[in-house]
């Protein structure tokens, strides 16, 4: 799985949720001094109330350019079709639009913010991705825009939950028992942040030791402030990553082409093993085997 979400989670955090009770709101404006946390279903949910506000100060339907961190045209369908529910959206960077929507994609920060920010009352941080990942000058993500919105389930073991962090507070309607499940199972987990964020740059390390020897360059440059979501490689030439996908999903690995670019990702978070790479790589030569042939 993408996400460290697992079968056996279903039970252990149902216990988790019956057994304590932790206060995540407060947790989270602990690390966003001076702003208020809106706990959500996930940053589908988030991005959605942020837009809403906008909708009140700004023009109706609202334009929304949409960065990342490089540039390609890859989106998420959850970000686009939750802003064309009642918005527009562009990549036309000639464009300012009436918000920006800044993705800092799988958990790379898109450092350009810090050097030459648009208005911070027009930004919003997608840092689904990116929960625990920094600016290349120490600053953590989701610090600098209006808003910022937080995917729980990219980063620890819950099948949903997330968080917008904003200016001020505001209502979320959502359902307030699945809410306070969010908070209880996230609250649990909230202390082993650091050392979850440390496996998954080691696991890191030993993907690029491995699959680099099968011709494969790490899409992003890591600095300690990064903290990746996924493994994202450059794939080597005459690779058809739709049918390396295929392959994959076949042999029960859940991954994706990065579309626009010759590149792919696959599973990488703190349960990814050094087992689970050299399956990974496994697979890998079997596909290029099989496809010579």
């Amino acid at each position: 799985m993408i996400i460290p979400f697992r079968a056996d989670d279903i039970f252990h955090n149902a216990e988790i949720h019956r057994k304590h009770s932790f206060d995540l709101r407060g947790m989270m404006e602990e690390r966003y001094p001076g702003k208020k946390v809106v706990i959500t279903s996930g940053a589908r949910r988030a991005l959605h109330l942020a837009l809403e506000q906008y909708r009140q100060e700004l023009s109706s339907p609202l334009s929304v350019r949409i960065q990342t961190t490089s540039d390609n045209f890859y989106i998420s369908s959850c970000v686009t079709k939750t802003i064309e529910a009642q918005n527009k959206w562009h990549r036309d960077r000639t464009d300012s639009g009436d918000v920006l929507v800044a993705n800092h994609e799988f958990g790379y920060p898109d450092n350009r913010l810090q050097d030459a920010p648009a208005s911070p009352e027009y930004l919003i941080e997608d840092c689904a991705f990116s929960f625990n990942s920094y600016f290349s000058d120490g600053t953590r993500c989701g610090s600098i825009g209006k808003y910022a919105l937080i995917s729980f389930s990219k980063f620890f073991p819950i099948q949903l939950g997330g968080c917008l962090v904003a200016d001020q507070e505001f209502p979320n309607d959502e359902d307030p028992e699945m809410i306070h499940y969010v908070e209880n199972v996230v609250g649990y987990y909230f202390n082993s942040i650091e050392e979850w964020t440390e496996i998954r740059k080691v696991r890191q390390e030993y993907f690029n030791q491995v699959f680099t020897q099968l011709g494969c360059v790490p899409f992003f440059e890591s600095y300690s402030g990064s903290v990746p979501g996924v493994y994202l490689f450059r794939l080597p030439e005459g690779v058809d990553k739709q049918k390396l996908k295929a392959f994959y999903w076949e042999r029960g690995v859940q991954c994706s082409a990065f579309y626009g670019e010759e590149a792919f990702f696959l599973p990488l978070n703190q349960f990814t093993t050094t087992s689970h790479i050299d399956l990974f790589a496994d697979i890998f030569q079997s596909y290029r085997s099989q496809a010579n042939e």
